[in-house]
């Protein structure tokens, strides 16, 4: 794992979603790989798909359980379809396939009652909390003046502390570059713990979050994501989402058109003294480099890393990682310096106070240069 980010710290690699399937989705894009890599492939997907199938709990099927198995068991689906299609039938890989194949048939017969199960789970449990659900979401609609929908197999106490960490948040950081459209706390169909949906057309965003917690690393050394405190789990998926809302730089969009960069570039400018992203990718190349550097002194890796993600997928998820552990990761002998920087940086730049007091800076000046 630190092995990995020693070796990548200087690259760009297109992202991993957080699923166990897209790896092998990516697969069957690829024309490069061989016949001998799709069976590959293939054994693994099946044996993943058993393993999750044989160790999962009957009596709790969602967050993201069936999710997880559908999403398999369609890459698996389509990993053979390929390999039927492209294996001659004079090869002897071509058995392997037809053995796998007679063999998923009988998981898929496992996999469609577990989905049935699910279904009446999800049920159960949504006339649990459906309506103190909707008692919390209308109090909320008031507080926060966003519409907010909270699907009713959330558990209630799960969506309370999600709204009310939302409303800490958003009394001390402001969220200007894409106003908050909606907030939507529910279970989200490809694995994700959490999303930011953002309309460049309509310069407006939605956040979307779900019951379930990335079992990130509550020790003192990063994986996949960056650290916080165990009875921070819960939160830290909002936290990392939230730290999007108030920054992203849309420089890193495939879809972002020249008026979208110019708008962000005068957001960016007109934010205080207008270096604020000088002063991000200052921390960011200096991380990287850093990564590099010390790429042999295992102690001052942990202390830095924070997790993968921050190297492989750019700037803003640096950003958001190194927010969520500057945020809820108290152990300050092992919270990156990083992470602390970024907060003061936001808190520098993003602050309702700080916001405030710039533009009235700026209200002054013109008075003064007008006068």
């Amino acid at each position: 794992m630190i092995e990995t980010a020693k070796q990548n710290a200087g690259q760009q690699k297109e992202p991993i979603v957080e699923t166990n399937t897209k790896k092998y989705t990516d697969t069957i894009i690829n024309e490069d790989v061989d016949n001998k890599d799709k069976v590959i492939t293939i054994t693994e997907l099946f044996e993943t798909l058993k393993k999750e199938i044989t160790d999962l709990n009957e009596s709790d099927l969602l967050g993201g359980v069936i999710s997880n198995i559908n999403a398999l068991d369609t890459a698996l689906s389509f990993n053979l379809m390929d390999a039927k299609r492209n294996i001659r039938i004079t090869d002897p890989r071509i058995d392997k396939i037809i053995e796998i194949d007679e063999q998923a048939q009988n998981l898929r017969e496992r996999i469609y009652e577990l989905n049935n199960m699910s279904k009446k789970q999800k049920e159960n449990k949504s006339k649990k909390y459906e309506s103190s659900n909707l008692n919390l979401q209308n109090e909320y609609q008031i507080k926060l003046n966003i519409p907010i929908k909270i699907a009713t197999y959330i558990p209630t106490e799960i969506a309370e502390r999600y709204l009310k960490e939302f409303e800490k948040l958003s009394s001390v950081f402001n969220i200007s570059q894409y106003p908050l459209k909606e907030i939507k706390i529910e279970e989200i169909a490809d694995g994700a713990f959490g999303r930011i949906a953002t309309s460049l057309q309509k310069k407006e965003s939605t956040l979307i979050i779900d019951e379930r917690v990335y079992n990130r690393s509550a020790s003192v050394v990063a994986d996949q994501k960056s650290r916080c405190d165990r009875n921070n789990l819960q939160i830290s998926s909002l936290y990392h989402e939230f730290a999007h809302l108030i920054f992203r730089d849309i420089r890193e969009s495939r879809v972002a058109t020249e008026d979208d960069i110019n708008n962000f570039n005068d957001f960016v400018n007109n934010l205080g003294d207008g270096k604020f992203l000088d002063k991000l990718d200052d921390v960011y190349d200096r991380y990287k480099k850093e990564l590099l550097d010390f790429a042999d002194n295992q102690k001052r890796m942990d202390k830095i890393y924070l997790g993968w993600q921050s190297v492989y997928k750019g700037i803003n998820e640096f950003f958001a990682d190194a927010f969520m552990e500057g945020m809820l990761f108290t152990n300050e002998k092992y919270r990156s310096p990083y992470a602390d920087e970024v907060v003061d940086l936001t808190k520098e730049y993003f602050s309702k106070n700080t916001i405030l007091k710039s533009i009235f800076n700026k209200l002054i000046n013109k008075l003064i240069n007008y006068g």
